[in-house]
């Protein structure tokens, strides 16, 4: 799993080598089973999602029925900044649509690793 971080993070071309084995070195990355249940409505967003393989979904329940409102894709973060920065309870739910493998840190995390990888911090702005 962290050779595909390795290889995703490789092609932007802004980290040295030794940088880009620290960073993944430094950095959660799990997998997660079809259908699981990441977030819910209601619970506050403790973690940021990255997806490097697989797909999330975001929903919601209306009048008792599960409505799609967004997909997340690979290479894109699946996380509710509202809620993430703010402390506050999600609207929504967010799910695997499929097997999958996340970068996964909180807060308190991405604040290290930018701290100690300065660089990071301007990448994640683009």
């Amino acid at each position: 799993m962290k050779e595909l971080f390795f290889t995703f993070i490789l092609k932007f071309d802004v980290f040295t080598k030794e940088e880009i084995q620290a960073i993944v070195a430094n950095t959660k990355i799990e997998s997660f089973k079809k259908e699981t249940v990441i977030l819910t409505e209601g619970e506050v967003c403790t973690k940021c999602y990255f997806i490097l393989s697989g797909f999330v979904r975001q929903y919601q329940f209306v009048d008792g029925v599960k409505k799609t409102t967004a997909f997340f894709l690979e290479e894109e973060a699946a996380v509710f900044y509202k809620s993430y920065l703010n402390k506050l309870p999600s609207l929504y739910y967010l799910s695997r649509v499929e097997d999958s493998i996340l970068i996964t840190g909180t807060r308190e995390d991405e604040e290290k690793l930018h701290l100690l990888y300065p660089t990071l911090t301007i990448w994640f702005l683009h």
